[in-house]
């Protein structure tokens, strides 16, 4: 049942992705004439197809807190490509990714057309640019979200939070808003720091298709109830550090989930 479960889910993503990513390119150019109708619907698309595509993945989104409004600047933890999924479906945002994102067929085109912002993490050249980027887009309204520990992990522990882009909001005297995400499976499944989490030299195919054969998967979001603010990046990047491992649950602690 696996496989055929992982194939049907393939399609079915491809039916929920193709008629709102037309939609949104159809209505992009109004809103390069009027800025407000192109943030907000940015938002109504985007969330709209993130809650389809959970729905059909099977991931099941439980979240606590809520999510902070627009404007804003949220770090949390970073685990898997179900992230974006999970971080798009329950806030108005754009993501900060891995700049190769945009070079994977058909995720890449997605990304890049639907706002996602990227980083060549391994060029510190790129930091400038990339610092303006995520200004425009605050500027404009948008949330952005950034994963400060610089990598995917399987979720037993929260890494080191690296200073660099909370220049922003140190800069500009910005709160940062934090978040923690993790995930369950359902019991007998493989465990979700393997089945969900995707880190290490994981091919992404294979562990995609693994992950769509699951019975399902449950993802936990936990906003912070409060941001910090700091005005030097490092005391900052401290300040959030603290308090997403307050939020922090490991993945895969709470096995067995029911699907």
């Amino acid at each position: 049942m696996g496989p055929l479960r992982a194939v049907l889910r393939i399609l079915g993503i491809v039916l929920v992705t193709l008629p709102p990513w037309l939609v949104y390119l159809l209505t992009r150019p109004l809103g390069r004439i009027w800025p407000r109708f192109g943030v907000r619907s940015h938002f109504l698309l985007v969330r709209g197809w993130a809650r389809w595509m959970a729905a059909v993945m099977g991931v099941r989104i439980e979240r606590r807190g809520a999510a902070p409004t627009p404007p804003f600047f949220l770090v949390s933890n970073h685990l898997s490509y179900v992230d974006i999924i999970v971080f798009l479906a329950s806030a108005e945002a754009v993501l900060l990714s891995r700049a190769d994102l945009a070079r994977w067929p058909g995720i890449g085109v997605l990304a890049r057309s639907t706002g996602t912002l990227f980083i060549e993490r391994s060029r510190r050249s790129e930091l400038p640019r990339v610092i303006e980027q995520v200004k425009r887009r605050m500027d404009a309204g948008y949330g952005v979200v950034v994963f400060p520990e610089g990598t995917s992990s399987p979720g037993d522990e929260l890494l080191a939070f690296k200073a660099s882009l909370f220049e922003v909001p140190a800069a500009a005297g910005l709160p940062v808003h934090c978040a923690s995400v993790s995930y369950d499976v359902p019991s007998g499944a493989r465990p979700a720091r393997l089945a969900v989490a995707w880190w290490g030299d994981m091919r992404f195919a294979d562990h995609a298709f693994r992950l769509l054969s699951l019975p399902g998967v449950r993802a936990r979001l936990a906003f912070g109830d409060a941001p910090v603010q700091a005005p030097d990046r490092k005391q900052l990047a401290g300040l959030a550090e603290d308090a997403v491992r307050q939020l922090f649950v490991p993945t895969g602690s709470r096995e067995p989930a029911t699907p």
